[in-house]
């Protein structure tokens, strides 16, 4: 479906730009790689971040891009509870290999980075979902009904 604010489609390319390069990039995925491929939120989660260009083309689903939103701010979530207390060991660990100083320069600046970035990520779901759920009011004469369909969504209903 088609929204009427057309800056949901800017915010969700925003969103995977970021997430792809300060999230997920080639210094911190070695080291999150247990939790993005472990969670079970991880196809939602690519749905979001990746498919940019054909949900454009397509469409989004509102209860899709919910459950997507929410999979996202949830594996954000995760990562600061699971990875972040240790984060800088774990990438001493992986990236053991890496041999030149400007690379493990850029891969300490990712890591020491690693928690703004996530609070950037979890700050722009939380505007995509006030805008989602705007657009779901909107096509619903004034009620997010499909919102109210999505196991989960009032987890991010207090971030708001």
């Amino acid at each position: 479906m088609d929204f009427e604010d057309k800056d949901i489609y800017a915010l969700i390319e925003k969103i995977g730009v970021h997430y792809n390069q300060n999230v997920a990039n080639r210094y911190i995925r070695p080291v999150l790689g247990a939790v993005l491929a472990e969670s079970e939120f991880s196809v939602d989660c690519t749905a979001l971040t990746e498919r940019f260009e054909q949900y454009q083309y397509q469409g989004y689903y509102l209860d899709d891009l919910y459950r997507q939103i929410l999979a996202l701010f949830k594996l954000c979530e995760k990562i600061e509870k699971i990875s972040l207390p240790d984060l800088r060991n774990q990438a001493a660990g992986v990236m053991k290999g890496i041999s030149s100083e400007r690379e493990k320069v850029i891969r300490d600046i990712a890591v020491n980075n690693l928690p703004y970035n996530i609070s950037i990520l979890k700050e722009m779901l939380v505007s995509l979902f006030a805008k989602v759920k705007q657009e779901d009011s909107r096509m619903n004469d004034g009620t997010p009904a499909v919102m109210n369909t999505i196991p989960g969504i009032v987890d991010l209903e207090k971030f708001q």
